[in-house]
């Protein structure tokens, strides 16, 4: 038996359905992939009482229920809140008034989608000395991590230039993965809006829209939305004094390049026309 146990509130794609649904797709890009290695299962819940009997026996835990009152009936060390955006905030007023002992929450991104409601709650589990933590993964990678400290001391990367961000499915759902990922390298930034038109491929409460990052020094990392049918890849190329690092995976996994010393250009005439 493993040390810890966990529950987990809503049983779809990002809570464990991802494995099942592409087979392409690791059990860590879950929920259930991803704390099962580590932590006993011990309840699901879905507002749908059959889609969570399914994940219960998909991902081997020995409880599941369509009722949050039944929280109260397992003791869990971790509990993940894995609904739509829209739920989280009530979701986690219940959890607190349920008493029950609890050493961490973990919260589907974003933890709602109003800065005050944020503030609230993050006060209100810190009253009951519980650890709210918002599902930014990238923040923990360890490739990150020696990132961080590479920019952070300069003699590697040089200093911070410019950059930008290519993204798609919403501003919350998408690129606050990104702005939290460039609070981790950066520190302290301030967001620039745009008048640019925001469009609509994810949900009607979340557009996908134009804006800006601006750190303490003035330097600019542009956030360039695009549709989620053109392109499915979050792409982010930084520009520094010595290297340019980028990734074209959302940051699954990173290069770094060194800056050409001279105009490479070439091409070839009949292959221009050609074109």
């Amino acid at each position: 038996m493993k040390k810890y146990s966990f529950g987990i509130i809503g049983c779809g794609k990002i809570a464990g359905e991802y494995k099942f649904s592409n087979k392409f797709k690791s059990s860590h890009f879950t929920h259930a992939g991803a704390f099962s290695k580590y932590f006993d299962p011990v309840i699901c819940l879905d507002k749908n009482i059959l889609k969570a009997e399914n994940f219960k026996k998909k991902w081997n835990f020995k409880k599941c229920s369509s009722n949050i009152n039944s929280l109260k009936k397992n003791t869990l060390d971790v509990l993940i809140v894995a609904t739509d955006i829209d739920s989280h905030y009530k979701i986690l007023l219940k959890i607190l008034k349920l008493d029950i002992k609890l050493k961490i929450v973990v919260c589907e991104k974003p933890l709602t989608s109003n800065y005050l409601l944020c503030r609230k709650i993050i006060n209100l589990y810190n009253k009951k000395n519980i650890k709210l933590i918002t599902n930014y993964q990238r923040r923990y990678d360890l490739k990150n991590l020696t990132i961080k400290n590479k920019i952070n001391k300069k003699t590697f990367f040089g200093d911070f230039r410019s950059g930008y961000c290519c993204y798609s499915k919403g501003a919350l759902n998408t690129s606050s993965h990104m702005i939290d990922l460039f609070l981790l390298f950066f520190g302290d930034l301030k967001i620039i809006k745009f008048n640019g038109k925001p469009f609509l491929d994810y949900i009607s409460s979340d557009k996908t829209k134009p804006f800006a990052l601006k750190t303490k020094k003035n330097k600019i990392i542009y956030f360039l939305p695009t549709h989620y049918s053109e392109n499915k890849n979050v792409e982010i190329k930084l520009f520094f004094s010595k290297k340019i690092l980028e990734s074209n995976d959302a940051c699954i996994s990173w290069s770094i390049r060194n800056y050409v010393s001279k105009n490479i250009l070439r091409y070839e005439k009949n292959k221009i026309k050609r074109f």
